[in-house]
């Protein structure tokens, strides 16, 4: 029998309507809920519906809110807060999780071109941006109704993606990724990648690791202090996505996903998922079975949807 860690199964499905647009752009997760990020500059709040162990799950629209006119490209959860941090239109606006109000005496964070949350153990929560066509970071102490600059801190280069690890600040510019203590500033340059921003790829692998798209089609482990102490994957170019779900790594091409154990780097299965724009881990479990959100927008199909 074929080995079968994972399996796909469609857990939301909109028809494409001319009428009513909608062009999944992002996805984030709050189990139950899943926050999803339009093309058309909105937020819509599914919930995921609890079914039998042997049936799948599936999710219904709860709330809808229009941000902007511009696409929602990024979402993160700041749930000590109840509060949604949407990015469109190269500012951060903050938004209700349970009613997606927006928060008006929250005024919005301008110039960001991307953006993670850092929580530290005292509970303060601050967000480290990439300051939008500047070769810069920018580290941002949030509180429930307003926002203050802490530090700044110059690059080499223009930052592009970003993933954060306690202190430690992985990015990846136009040429090269680096790290950066934002508690002490001191920065390190890693490599040069050789990828256009669209192959780009920092994302957190696990506590004190990076998981990068390195050059020659290498996904590689880079922990905090700059050291590869995994072996690396070797993986297939147009790499879209990829995440770490112990004791596997999932890679994310425009047809399928691919399974990589991390005990010897082997592919051990492969998935058809046609049209993939992006994945996302979610934390914890649903029903007792790991999850990962793949999100497909498939045009031929007419279709907008989300698996698990």
């Amino acid at each position: 029998m074929a080995f079968s860690a994972f399996s796909s199964s469609c857990v939301y499905e909109r028809t494409f309507d001319p009428k009513d647009k909608f062009s999944i752009q992002c996805v984030e997760s709050h189990l139950p809920n899943i926050y999803v990020g339009t093309k058309q500059g909105s937020i819509h709040d599914l919930i995921l519906l609890q079914t039998g162990s042997s049936s799948p799950s599936r999710a219904k629209e709860r709330l809808a809110r229009k941000l902007s006119s511009s696409a929602v490209s990024r979402i993160r959860l700041v749930p000590v807060y109840d509060r949604i941090l949407a990015l469109s239109n190269r500012s951060i606006t903050a938004l209700d999780m349970s009613s997606l109000e927006i928060n008006q005496s929250f005024k919005k964070i301008p110039n960001v071109s991307q953006f993670e949350v850092r929580q530290q153990r005292d509970g303060r929560v601050e967000l480290v941006l990439c300051c939008g066509n500047k070769k810069q970071l920018r580290v941002i102490v949030v509180q429930l109704d307003r926002w203050t600059i802490l530090k700044e801190f110059s690059l080499v280069g223009e930052p592009l993606e970003l993933a954060v690890q306690g202190a430690c600040v992985c990015v990846g510019t136009s040429e090269q990724y680096l790290l950066c203590d934002v508690d002490t500033g001191q920065r390190e340059a890693l490599f040069y990648h050789g990828h256009n921003s669209q192959q780009l790829l920092v994302r957190s692998s696990g506590p004190g690791e990076f998981l990068l798209n390195g050059p020659g089609g290498l996904g590689l482990f880079v922990n905090v202090w700059g050291v590869c102490q995994r072996a690396p994957l070797q993986w297939p170019a147009g790499v879209l996505a990829a995440c770490v779900c112990p004791p596997y790594a999932l890679c994310l091409q425009g047809h399928e996903l691919l399974l990589y154990s991390l005990l010897d780097q082997q592919c051990k299965q492969r998935l058809s998922v046609t049209g993939a724009l992006g994945l996302t881990p979610t934390p914890g479990t649903t029903q007792g079975r790991n999850m990962t959100q793949t999100v497909r927008s498939e045009r031929v199909q007419q279709t907008e949807d989300i698996r698990l």
